[in-house]
Formats: structure tokens, sequence, C-alpha cells
């Protein structure tokens, strides 16, 4: 049983919080500590109390973050703001439900604008997952899903930007689809809110088994991503300015992702996934805002040093290709 307070106001000791909201004590007070997500009232004994207030904004931040959205991004919002995006998120996940029920006889139908994941999908889809359309062009790609009318769309992005909002809208209505997911590498946080309204992010790479979960095929299961800072110096900036070109381009990359099985030997996946997320952080840094000289600076270094450990990583993939007799498999076609 709740504490009385005077003015008859619940007051709930930690125990009782987790037990009402599904948290646990060391969630609340990492969410309390960390974010402020709640601020706990002490007794005399320095023991936390909570209001009902508390329990009901806990749950509600539960709820939320159980659909995907990071506490860092939500631990502020008022209880309206946190019901929006409850009510966003599941209609999203109903999109998804509804699309799988609707299904239950035939394959999903995907297509997917990109290089490397069509090359993945091809080798892993099943009975579940049929790949209608496969383009990295864009254009060809629009007039095949207005076309053929796929159950459910793919974009695969190296980052996501500003406009990736309305090419999931221009998609949607080309397609008549009420699914797109966005699988991407890099973005600025309010690029990828504005993308969230639109559609499912995934964080890049996916399987065919990551988008058969989040396709309502499977239950969905996600996993956050910590960022830690790079220490800088001014001589430091100035280094990593030369850009060696790239030695496999993206299909290729694909194709190497998708030999372990037939060789035994899972580094060219890994080797060939690291190869294309460092390519990727190339191109995001060359996008990045700058907003002063500085920032300009700092991020040709990042762009610079991306390339070099992008570089650095081929050579090691190279030579794999080399004694693995892997050279035929990487013919352009």
């Amino acid at each position: 049983m709740p504490e009385k307070t005077r003015g008859d106001h619940s007051r709930y000791r930690i125990g009782t919080v987790a037990k009402l909201t599904g948290l646990s004590t060391h969630t609340i007070r990492i969410w309390e500590r960390r974010y402020s997500a709640v601020v706990a009232q002490r007794d005399e004994r320095g023991r936390r109390h909570y209001g009902s207030d508390d329990v009901e904004r806990l749950t509600l931040l539960k709820a939320v973050t159980e659909r995907g959205r990071p506490i860092r991004l939500i631990a502020n919002l008022d209880a309206a703001e946190l019901m929006n995006q409850l009510e966003r998120l599941d209609g999203h996940a109903r999109a998804r439900q509804s699309l799988a029920a609707d299904l239950p006889l035939r394959p999903l139908r995907i297509a997917v604008l990109g290089e490397f994941l069509p090359q993945r999908l091809a080798v892993e889809a099943d009975a579940d997952l049929k790949l209608l359309v496969a383009d990295a062009d864009q254009s060809r790609f629009r007039a095949d899903v207005k076309e053929l009318k796929p159950d459910a769309i793919v974009l695969e992005l190296a980052t996501v930007d500003s406009a990736t909002a309305a090419l999931v809208d221009e998609l949607k209505k080309c397609a008549g689809a009420g699914v797109v997911l966005v699988v991407y590498s890099y973005g600025r946080e309010a690029d990828i809110s504005l993308a969230r309204k639109k559609a499912t992010l995934l964080r890049s790479p996916v399987s065919a088994e990551d988008l058969k979960r989040t396709l309502g095929l499977f239950e969905r299961g996600e996993a956050g991503v910590a960022d830690s800072p790079e220490p800088r110096t001014d001589a430091a900036l100035t280094a990593f300015r030369e850009v060696p070109p790239r030695r496999f381009s993206r299909s290729q990359l694909a194709r190497l992702a998708v030999l372990s099985p037939e060789i035994q030997c899972e580094c060219p996946r890994h080797l060939a996934e690291l190869v294309r997320s460092l390519s990727d952080f190339e191109t995001y840094s060359q996008q990045c805002e700058d907003r002063n000289e500085e920032d300009a600076a700092l991020h040709a270094w990042l762009h610079g040093l991306a390339a070099q450990a992008r570089a650095l990583v081929e050579t090691g993939l190279g030579r794999v290709v080399e004694v693995e007799g892997l050279e035929k498999k990487l013919d352009d076609e």
C-alpha cells in the first residue's frame, strides 16, 4: 500500500514503483540520475519516494522505449508528448501487423533500394520473403514500385538526411505501400527523428531475419547504440587530409559479404561490412552541416580519417580475397 501525505497524495517507495511499472529499481535510478526522467522526494532517512504522477510517467517512458525510442531522446518530454509518440509508434506497428495478417498464404513481396542489402537478401531470403524489386537507381526504382506495387519498401541509405522523410513519402505514394523500412548507417539526430515519423528505421547491417521480425513475421527486438566522444587537438585536425580511392565497389562488397557459407570462413563478410560501414561514414562526414570554420575542419579531418581506416581494412580484405582465390567473384556483372 502507498503511504499517504498531507493532501492525500500517494507516495511509493522504489520497490513498489518497480512492481507497478515493470521497470527494475536499477533502471529507475539510472533514468533519474542520468536523464532526470523523474525526481524522487527523500524522507528523513534519505529513502526515495515517488508520487502517482511519477508512476504514470515511468510507465509511459517504458512503453515508448519498448517501441524502439532511446530514453535519452524522450526523458524530458511531458505526458502529452509521450502519448503522441506512443500513438505514432503504435500506428507503425499496426500497419506492420495488418500487413502480416493480410499475407498468410503468400510471401511478403518487398522492394529494396540499395546495393548491399539486395545481395544479402538474395542469399538469405526464404519462403516468407520475395525480393520483387532490387535497384540502386532511384529513378528506375520509382518506376518499378509504381508498376509492381510491392507489399513493403526497404530503403538502404548510407545516411539519413533532411531529404529522407520526403523520399519515404514519395515512394509511399508511388507504390501505395503503407510500410517503409529505412536501413541506415549514420545520420543527424534531428533528421533521424523526422524520418521516424514516416517510416521504421533500422541500423545497418540487417539480415533477412531482421526484416522479417520488423515486418511482424516474428516478434521484434532492438538494441541501443552508445556514442563515445573523440578527443581533438588542433594539430590532429591537419592530418588525414588525403582521401585514398575506393578499392571495392558496393556490389563487390555485397558479393563478398555472402560468400562465407561457401568458403567456411567469416572473414570476407566481416571485412566487407567494415569497409561498407567506413565508406558510409565517409559520405556522412562530407554531408555534415558546418556551423563555422572549425566545424568544417573537423569534418574534413573525420572524412580523411575514415578514408584512411577504410583503405587499411580494404588492404586486409584484398589479402583475404587473394589467399582464398575469390578474384573471379569480384568480376562486375
